[in-house]
């Protein structure tokens, strides 16, 4: 995303940056469970377009260079926001969110939304190639209703999920942790038969 967070008003946890969503109004039940509210006010295809704009130009005042793909903070956002960002990106690395009706050839309905991950590279009804996250991260410490996740826990996945015959694993990593966790997941999915790649070598499956 561009601020990984919506405004100064919490979406749902506390308007700071990474905790929050950026392109979709979320709130929380009592337990803490998500309650995927429906598009910001402000929604549009041309505000959206706008904060991925915004984003590139930062990345690119610091020498990094346009991106190549794009990731929804929290995997969520609006129908509009999906648009917007198949005219910057053809693909995205993420979990994809989708709407009642859209299979349909009708008007998306938001307040019928599910998540989706796969196990192998897919062009999606948003029309965009998605690369699969499809392991989860590693967490040292709960996060409101977010469970803790260690290396084990992502290599656990990474191996139910051979049941797929040639599919492809992804999963992300926080660079403040510390780099052995990362170590131990990569060469747990080796010892299970997995290859790292590029995923710009995806781009052609």
């Amino acid at each position: 995303g561009y601020t990984h967070q919506w405004s100064n008003q919490n979406n749902p946890y506390t308007s700071l940056s990474s905790d929050d969503y950026e392109f979709y109004r979320i709130t929380t039940n009592p337990d803490n469970s998500l309650v995927y509210r429906g598009p910001l006010p402000e929604d549009s295809e041309a505000w959206a377009l706008g904060r991925l704009r915004a984003g590139i130009s930062v990345l690119e005042a610091a020498g990094l260079g346009a991106p190549l793909i794009w990731e929804f903070p929290h995997y969520a956002a609006s129908p509009a926001s999906y648009r917007a960002a198949r005219t910057v990106f053809t693909t995205r690395w993420e979990r994809g969110m989708y709407f009642g009706g859209q299979l349909q050839g009708t008007a998306p309905d938001t307040s019928l939304v599910f998540g989706q991950m796969f196990p192998y590279v897919v062009r999606d009804v948003h029309g965009m190639r998605v690369l699969p996250e499809s392991l989860g991260n590693i967490d040292l410490s709960m996060f409101y209703g977010y469970a803790m996740r260690l290396p084990a826990d992502v290599i656990r996945a990474a191996d139910v999920q051979r049941v797929v015959r040639d599919n492809v694993a992804g999963f992300y990593f926080h660079p403040y942790l510390s780099l052995p966790l990362l170590q131990q997941t990569v060469e747990g999915m080796q010892a299970l038969g997995y290859r790292f790649v590029s995923p710009a070598s995806l781009e052609t499956m």
